[in-house]
This record gives structure tokens, sequence and C-alpha cells, in this order.
């Protein structure tokens, strides 16, 4: 089983543990209270999807009440084991399966009430219902079809990095409130409008015109238009501020990161995201740079960068547009930039050579 989050050595050493959540810190804990005769099938179940069966059980398993109830302060190990011990190693797993099932029917979050575009509601809700643990295959296609191929790549984005938040271990109730609150923004227009709309308004085309409020223009259409621009205006103050900041580090990889956003901004493209964190705390990776069209990779290094490309290009939750990746390395040697490209991405050496890139590639 993992011993990670008890700071111990694997064998003979049990006590206190060092996990942020105090229920998945109890269940590891519980090994070492448990009897010698109830560990070995307890252990199997932990490693084998139990604890993110148990993390989903907390609030009813350790509640007032419950099988495991704690101390009042939260989940102990001596209770979670008193517990595993009195329903047995081979009827646990059920008793904490309909845990489950009683917290997720008592605790259910869902986006707050609200004038939304109908289509979007089911699969807002799916993600507010996601539990550590659980496979998001489908709804990250889900949120393909229904923002990157409909031209929203920036919402897409932004629902994209609260479904990774939401399958953090260490995810709340209050984080799924919060993570509501947040959807709502991206479930009151189509985004097909939305899209459109962004690139109306990228062009320069203002609300005026024929090619943003056509006659007839639906109220809905308003409502989507006024968003677009909130949420473009707002998205730009926070990558202009983000590479300001990083141009005033004293941290040379930042700085180059920062003064590589700018070339390209000077050079007509439109940097959608920058220093993007994915998951909680940047726990899954970071995006230097990116464009409409590709993810940029910065580095004065000379090797050592063909696994973070290969996660930038393959794990969907980084880039779940399969957008181009590109290394944009100054220092880059033969052997390494070989690598890099054979693998599918491309590596460019000046900034020149980045821009043609970029600009092949389509896009702004």
């Amino acid at each position: 089983m993992s011993y990670e989050c008890q700071g111990r050595q694997q064998h003979g050493w049990f006590g206190h543990g060092t996990c942020d959540n105090r229920a998945q810190r109890a269940a590891y804990e519980a090994v070492g209270v448990l009897p010698a005769a109830d560990r070995p099938r307890y252990e199997r179940w932990l490693t084998q999807g139990g604890m993110a069966t148990l993390l989903r059980a907390a609030p009813v398993l350790f509640g007032k009440g419950g099988a495991a109830e704690g101390d009042g302060t939260g989940p102990t190990a001596s209770g979670l084991a008193r517990a595993i011990h009195a329903a047995g190693p081979y009827r646990w797993p059920r008793v904490v399966a309909d845990a489950a099932e009683q917290a997720e029917a008592t605790a259910k979050i869902e986006l707050p009430p609200g004038n939304y575009f109908a289509p979007l509601v089911p699969l807002m809700n799916a993600i507010l219902a996601v539990r550590p643990g659980d496979d998001v295959g489908a709804l990250r296609r889900a949120i393909r079809e229904a923002f990157y191929d409909k031209g929203d790549s920036i919402g897409g984005n932004q629902v994209n990095a609260i479904l990774s938040d939401l399958t953090n271990p260490s995810a709340t109730d209050a984080d799924r409130r919060s993570a509501a609150d947040e959807l709502a923004h991206y479930a009151r227009a189509d985004p097909a409008e939305i899209g459109q709309l962004r690139t109306a308004l990228a062009g320069g085309v203002l609300a005026g015109t024929s090619a943003a409020t056509a006659e007839g223009l639906a109220a809905a259409k308003t409502q989507a238009q006024a968003e677009a621009q909130r949420i473009a205006a707002s998205l730009q103050k926070q990558i202009s501020a983000a590479i300001q900041k990083a141009l005033a580090s004293p941290d040379p990889a930042m700085q180059l990161e920062a003064k590589t956003a700018l070339q390209l901004q000077n050079a007509g493209l439109k940097v959608v995201s920058f220093r993007r964190p994915v998951g909680r705390n940047a726990s899954i990776g970071e995006v230097d740079i990116e464009t409409e069209k590709a993810i940029i990779e910065v580095t004065a290094a000379r090797s050592r960068k063909l696994g973070q490309i290969q996660i930038l290009m393959n794990n969907p939750s980084v880039n779940p547009a399969g957008k181009s990746v590109i290394l944009y390395a100054p220092n880059y040697q033969g052997t390494a930039a070989k690598a890099v490209i054979a693998a599918g991405a491309s590596v460019a050496r000046t900034q020149a050579e980045l821009v043609g890139m970029l600009k092949t590639l389509g896009g702004r």
C-alpha cells in the first residue's frame, strides 16, 4: 500500500500521518491500529480504489452517528479502526459504499439558480458531481465538444481547470460551491456565440457593427456579448499583469518566459494564457505560454525537456484541445532537439523562427 501520507518507513512504523486531509490521514494510520488479522484485506481494499470511496463517504462515515464517528475535531484512526473491526474486513467495503451514496445524496451541489444556456446545465452539474478517483475522460470529451469545437477555447480551458481541481483528493464541499459559482459564468451563453463574439472583438469589431449586432439580435445574444467582453477584458488584464510580474522577477527563467510572451504580442499574436497552472497549486503542471493554436514551453536549458513536452502533448488536463506544442529553446542542442521533434513537437531557437511557426499554424 502507499505510505506517502505517513512520512514513515514502510515496515513497522505507523503513527501520525502528514496528509492535509484528515480522513485520508486517518485511513492510512488505521493500518497500524487495526488488529494484525484485519490488516491485509483492509490494505488491499485501500489501494484498490477504497480510498477514493472512503473520501466520498467521509461526511457520513465520520459525522455524528456515523460508523466511524470522530472525536469532535475530525476523523481519527482509532475510531476508523474500531468501525472496520466491528464490520469485519469483508463487510467493510459495503459499509463505506453505502455511506458514500448517502453523502452524495445529501450533499449534491449544482449550479445556483439563474438563466443558463440549457444544453450546458447537465454538463456543468455532472462536473460538480465528480469525486476523487472518478474517470473524467467522458467529461473531458464533452467539454471539448461543448466549448472547443464551438470556438470558445478560453471557456473550455477554464472549465477543464475547474474539473481538474474537483478531482483533487483535498477538494471540499466549500470548493464545490465555489466551483458552482465559477461554472455559472461559463453556462450563461452559447459557447458558439461567445466564440464568434470574441473573434469579432479581437478583430476590433465594435458592438454597433453588423457583425456583432445584426438586425433582430435576441436578448440571449446581447447577454452573450456582454459576457464575452467581460471575460476577454478580465483575462487580458490578468495575462498582462502576470507577464509584467514575471518580467520583474529575479528568476532568469521567468524573465525569458515574459520576454517571449511580449515579443509574440508585439508580432501581432494573441497570448491567451501565461504561466497557466493546471490543477490545484499547479499539481498537474503549468503551461508557459499559450496562443490560440499552440502551447509553448520556454527554456534556456540545453536538454532534458522531452518529458515535459510529452506531458504538454498527451495530458488532456494540460492540453484538452490537442493544440500543437512548440519548444522555444535558444540553447537547445541537436540530439535533444531531434528527440523532441521525433515525439511530435516543434523546436524553435530564435524569436523569428517561433513567430514563423505560430503564423503558419494560423490564428492570431
